[in-house]
């Protein structure tokens, strides 16, 4: 098996130890813009080959993984399509598919093995160095292959991802976005938001509140150290749909925040314990 996969953050670096763990003899070439990123995936023996150049990409790979920011997938897209061999199969793993999709249909609407792919595991890390092998054991990755996809570049994709240890489901894109703008993309909205809003908290005299932060305050900003390269494209391609559920959202805590106002107690308790009951059934 031959992989080669363009962009080796934290997802790029995690299917290359993926594949490596499952596949020993498969052949891994990295391609990224960072000749510091190249040097640790050699360094760490995360692939067999480096390059900065896409065009080192040959026909007889089995498989081009885009796992770059989404500005920079729907930007090398259509070069990575015209690299691929007849048998090739072209996969991205960015957190937005509609994009993707749509520039598909522009660009290249008669290319058939390419599968729209997003692994639903990661970490607020970046860079090769913090990716693991079991990043996908038993995590969903979700496919939104076009209509006319390649009934046999599906099934092989299918099996790659299995391959890795994910579980693997599909849906359409709209839907996909629909769903990843709720459960992933508004609680980075909200994190990123309640970080920038906790440096500015301070006391008459001056004392900043976050200098007291405990448990809560982590959990709730974990996430606020993502990578801001990816979250930019992310907010500025699915931001329609982050919007919408922001605005889901707001209307559940200003109903909160009435039955606060109204000193409420028995519907604050159904609220805290409606939380706390579906949080708990999360594994």
């Amino acid at each position: 098996m031959k992989v080669a996969i363009i962009g080796l953050g934290l997802i790029g670096s995690s299917i290359a130890r993926a594949v490596m763990r499952a596949e020993t003899s498969a052949h891994i070439l990295a391609v990224d813009a960072s000749d510091d990123v190249l040097k640790q995936a050699l360094e760490h023996d995360l692939c067999h080959a480096t390059s900065n150049d896409i065009h080192d990409i040959t026909e007889d790979f089995d498989f081009i993984i885009l796992a770059t920011p989404l500005s920079a997938i729907v930007k090398i897209l259509p070069e990575a399509i015209d690299l691929s061999g007849p048998k090739t199969i072209v996969l991205d793993v960015g957190s937005v598919k509609s994009v993707v999709y749509n520039r598909l249909l522009e660009v290249r609407p008669e290319f058939n093995r390419f599968i729209p792919a997003h692994p639903m595991a990661g970490s607020h890390l970046a860079g090769p160095l913090h990716g693991r092998s079991d990043m996908f054991d038993s995590r969903k990755i979700i496919l939104t292959p076009p209509e006319t996809v390649d009934e046999d570049a599906c099934r092989k994709t299918v099996e790659f991802f299995e391959m890795l240890g994910a579980d693997v489901v599909s849906m359409a894109p709209d839907a996909h976005d629909e769903i990843m703008a709720y459960v992933s993309h508004l609680p980075h909205l909200l994190a990123f938001s309640y970080m920038k809003a906790g440096t500015e908290f301070k006391t008459d005299e001056g004392v900043d509140y976050i200098d007291f932060c405990a448990g809560g305050f982590y959990d709730f900003t974990r996430i606020a150290q993502s990578d801001p390269a990816m979250w930019v494209d992310i907010f500025e391609y699915n931001k329609g749909k982050i919007l919408k559920s922001l605005k889901d959202v707001l209307r559940v805590v200003n109903d909160f925040v009435e039955t606060i106002e109204n000193s409420d107690s028995e519907r604050v308790m159904q609220t805290i314990n409606l939380a706390k009951n579906e949080r708990q059934k999360l594994r």
